[in-house]
Formats: structure tokens, sequence, C-alpha cells
């Protein structure tokens, strides 16, 4: 663990590492900008929320500003627009009535499934070996971050 007064140096193998994968990020976005108008959900942000919701099967309203990183007004006006597309449903909870909660419909749950075709033509590429290292490879990245994140709250 590195605190802000530590700096770790960056191996070659890691250069290469960041180096590829931003370059993996941009094209992903130049994808996503590409493909939107095909898909109902026109705003990454709508696209994230979506996904968020597909992890994370039921969140609050509240819980989700930070993970968006947006205002709780911008996060109101995005349930808004997915809820008027039907996407997701918007209910009072039980035990907190001032509590909204968020959750996927099924044209929600079909949208992410369209979406999610685009990320099946770059699998396609991989082997089943590749696949099942890629996986455990990004499930290692995710839990590091995760307890980074964790450790900074």
């Amino acid at each position: 663990m590195t605190t802000d007064t530590q700096v770790r140096s960056v191996s070659p193998a890691d250069d290469v590492i960041i180096d590829e994968l931003t370059r993996f990020n941009i094209y992903m976005a130049d994808m996503q900008r590409r493909d939107h108008d095909h898909l109902a959900t026109s705003t990454r942000g709508q696209g994230k929320v979506l996904a968020l919701l597909a992890a994370t099967p039921k969140l609050t309203q509240k819980e989700l500003v930070p993970r968006l990183g947006i205002s709780p007004a911008s996060a109101s006006e995005l349930m808004n627009k997915l809820a008027h597309k039907g996407l997701v449903r918007r209910t009072r909870s039980r035990y907190d009535r001032r509590v909204v909660e968020i959750e996927l419909t099924a044209a929600g749950r079909a949208e992410l499934a369209r979406s999610k075709e685009h990320y099946t033509t770059i699998l396609g590429d991989l082997t089943e070996e590749e696949r099942c290292s890629l996986v455990a490879v990004i499930r290692k990245l995710v839990s590091s971050v995760k307890y980074q994140l964790a450790d900074t709250e």
C-alpha cells in the first residue's frame, strides 16, 4: 500500500499495460459513441445506470449519486428520462417513504442485453482459455480497486 508521500516506480511491463488499457478505453469510448444511436439509452450516463442496476439490483437514488459522480438534481433528471423510457422503475421504500428505490424493468434488462452484444464481437477474437484468464485478471483488478477505495474512505 502506498501513501501520498510514497511514489511507486512504474515497471516497463506496467507502463505497457497502462498504455494498452488507455488505448482500449479510448477505442471503447469511440465505439460506444458510434453505436449509441442504435440503443434506447442515448447517453453513457443512462447506460452506466443500467449497468449499475444490473450489478446491484436495487439501489436508492441517493446511492446512485456518488457512483455516477453527478449532483442529486442530475440524478433525478436521469432517472426521470430512464423511467419515461420504461427502463427503470422507481418505488418508495416500504421502510422509509423518503427513500426512492430504483430497479431495472424487463425493458431495461433487454436494453442492457442489446448493449452487451457489442462486447461479444470484441470477445469473439479470444479463445475460451483467454476469456477465462481475462475474467481472472479483471476480477483481481476490481478487487484491488475496491480495496483501495475502501482504504481511502
